[in-house]
């Protein structure tokens, strides 16, 4: 974790925009540290986020926006159509159900490319027409509001190194939940069985087409 941490920021912004949509960013400190951590790191801090937001925060959809600046040709070359598919569809969508409004990539990098096409691979048209590329950040004032943005982008907030320490400090707060959630595990012995035959329920996976004059 502590690597993750020095390579970069991915933090939740305090405010909500007019909209009420929670804003998160993306943004890498130093591409020599990150070239060194895992992608799939990156997933497991979003699912702890999303862990705490289930508790503490009520929205009405998600913003995010990662910069491109720094970002290592080799996590670009790991950003396979799978593994797209597990973060953005399995994790975000089915797991926790957060409706994505829009994603703004600034600062991209010439190799973005790479990445749409990817994304075009495995997203749907409708999620498509939601990821906005960008030469800069500047767009970010005037679609999310200088209240909401920190000071790295123009805005009003605290800094993405400030909130991160916010954000760790609640980790550090939330130690026992996440302790519990660690020991959890499946029983197959309590799921339910499938019915065989069932006066009511008819057989399982069975459809029956009714017959009405």
């Amino acid at each position: 974790m502590e690597n993750l941490k020095a390579a970069g920021y991915f933090v939740p912004l305090p405010k909500l925009t007019k909209e009420l949509y929670r804003v998160g960013v993306c943004k890498i400190i130093d591409p020599h540290i990150a070239e060194d951590v895992d992608p799939v790191d990156g997933i497991r801090l979003l699912v702890n986020i999303q862990e705490i937001r289930m508790i503490e925060d009520v929205t009405l959809g998600d913003v995010f926006i990662f910069d491109g600046k720094n970002v290592p040709l080799r996590w670009v070359l790991k950003v396979t159509p799978m593994f797209v598919y597990k973060a953005m569809v399995v994790v975000y969508k089915q797991v926790f159900s957060n409706r994505m409004k829009a994603v703004y990539v600034v600062n991209a990098p010439s190799y973005i490319e790479k990445v749409i096409a990817v994304l075009k691979s495995v997203l749907s048209p409708k999620l498509l027409t939601r990821i906005h590329v960008c030469e800069n950040s500047y767009v970010l004032i005037e679609k999310i509001g200088k209240e909401v943005l920190p000071v790295d982008y123009g805005g009003e907030e605290k800094s993405l190194k400030e909130l991160q320490e916010m954000l760790y400090q609640k980790f550090e707060e939330r130690e026992d939940y996440f302790t519990q959630l660690d020991k959890l595990r499946i029983n197959e012995d309590l799921k339910p069985q499938e019915l065989e035959n069932d006066e009511m329920f008819g057989l399982s996976g069975n459809f029956k087409k009714l017959e009405i004059d």
